[in-house]
């Protein structure tokens, strides 16, 4: 499994120059870099990012063929920098790498942690297979996030009135938090997927696709 010590290199942005040229983005600077280090012995040209937003700067001066990313992240996450990426028209495959047991990627290709170089080379190479998803399956899962961010907005307002009723049931105000938290959660993921369908939907437009 990646994981360990390692000495690697660091490519400058500038001199970046292959055929497969790859953005590897993680704020665990030991995976990011045993990342780049394998697949700098399979002939690939590397370039890391410790967070999204340098990814966004990186991303914004050079091209790349594939944007690996780890999922969490502090500040913008691995699904939110490939809506920002995506939202740019960025023309690149993405990989999402997560820890996190049954993580939902909003249908980026994804990768648990932790992985083999064999199980990475091979997510890689299925890339190409993956079938992006359509803007009837993207604009129904923005519908299932906005009907999921109305039910949380609706259960924390409930939570909300009972404990301002004047008769709380203990650890109600905890219970208010936590419901609260859940719906700004539930509010970025309708976000997110309503930024997915619309970029999208301006790529469709600008290549001329119908339907």
């Amino acid at each position: 499994m990646l994981g360990g010590t390692a000495q690697v290199r660091s490519i400058p942005v500038e001199t970046v120059q292959s055929d497969m040229k790859v953005l590897v983005v993680d704020d665990d600077a030991m995976l990011r870099r045993l990342v780049c280090r394998y697949l700098a012995t399979q002939g690939h040209e590397t370039v890391e990012a410790g967070d999204g937003n340098e990814a966004v700067r990186v991303a914004s001066q050079l091209s790349f063929d594939l944007v690996i990313t780890d999922w969490a992240m502090p500040g913008m996450n691995g699904g939110e920098l490939v809506a920002r990426l995506r939202d740019q028209q960025y023309p690149a495959a993405y990989l999402v790498m997560s820890g996190e047991a049954g993580q939902q990627t909003q249908g980026i290709p994804f990768l648990a942690k932790p992985f083999s170089p064999a199980r990475l080379l091979a997510a890689i190479e299925t890339l190409g297979q993956a079938t992006p998803p359509s803007l009837s399956e993207l604009l129904d899962a923005a519908g299932q996030a906005k009907a999921a961010w109305r039910a949380a907005r609706a259960e924390w307002g409930a939570m909300l009135a009972e404990m301002l009723s004047g008769n709380p049931e203990p650890g109600s105000c905890t219970r208010v938090e936590e419901a609260g938290w859940k719906r700004v959660a539930a509010l970025k993921r309708y976000r997110e997927r309503v930024m997915e369908y619309r970029a999208a939907f301006r790529r469709d437009a600008k290549g001329g696709v119908k339907g």
